[in-house]
């Protein structure tokens, strides 16, 4: 595996960081641990990307569209963006998105977004931390490791019935969650000194499906993705949340 997708490739494990939603300071602390994650990787300045991994037929795991769609949005300066509502990252076409990242985007800094299933005591809380997702684990799916920040949203309880309880989970929560994650990328984001470029990776949607194409320059126009049918979702773990977790192909 490319030395980019190491899974701390010198970052620094005291920069976890968890905090629940509503907390008053939730965005400023996931700002600052963002930030510090992000000064400490990578050439200078930092090029991050928001790989917002999910689906939107699913509830619980429109986390990263949503986060995606936000930051859409807001329109950061200095951070591009992989999966929104309208065209998602998942599960159907992880394998092809991480290709495309290690062959374009080698010298970006890749912060993976996804939501994640956990004891009902962590539902609500968002976890920044360094290294990647693992799409899957939480369905019994093997599919390629994401990035190298994480970010994982802890939106329900998990143990049993996982896509029953997705689409059971309030969207009420998923949106609040969102906010505050776009938020929070937005802030650390715009603290990089330097110009960064990031219009190469936007998503537009008026753009013709040319995903992987070979010949596309990723310096001269947008990446837009087929239509999804998977559904992407993440595992929490034992004290922070998980390696992520995209389910299969959504019905």
């Amino acid at each position: 595996m490319p030395k980019t997708w190491s899974p701390l490739n010198g970052l620094q494990i005291s920069n976890k960081c968890r905090v629940m939603f509503d907390d008053a300071d939730a965005a400023s602390r996931l700002n600052r641990s963002l930030a510090s994650l992000l000064a400490n990787h990578g050439p200078k300045p930092s090029k991050p990307l928001a790989v917002c991994i999910g689906t939107d037929r699913s509830t619980g795991d429109s986390l990263g569209p949503l986060v995606g769609y936000h930051l859409k949005r807001m329109n950061p300066l200095q951070l591009s963006i992989m999966g929104t509502l309208d065209n998602p990252v998942h599960a159907s076409n992880l394998t092809e998105v991480v290709g495309l990242l290690e062959s374009k985007y080698k010298d970006y800094t890749i912060i993976a977004i996804d939501a994640c299933l956990g004891r009902v005591e962590n539902v609500g809380t968002i976890n920044v931390s360094p290294g990647p997702i693992k799409p899957g684990a939480g369905v019994n799916k093997i599919l390629p490791v994401v990035g190298h920040i994480s970010i994982t949203g802890t939106v329900n309880m998990g143990g049993m019935m996982e896509y029953l309880v997705l689409q059971n989970t309030r969207l009420s929560l998923v949106m609040k969650m969102a906010e505050v994650i776009a938020e929070a990328l937005f802030l650390a984001t715009n603290s990089i000194n330097g110009t960064v470029e990031t219009k190469s990776v936007r998503i537009n949607e008026m753009e013709p499906d040319y995903l992987l194409n070979p010949n596309h320059n990723p310096s001269s126009s947008f990446h837009t993705f087929p239509k999804h049918t998977g559904q992407s979702l993440q595992e929490e773990g034992n004290s922070e949340a998980a390696p992520g977790v995209s389910g299969g192909a959504h019905p």
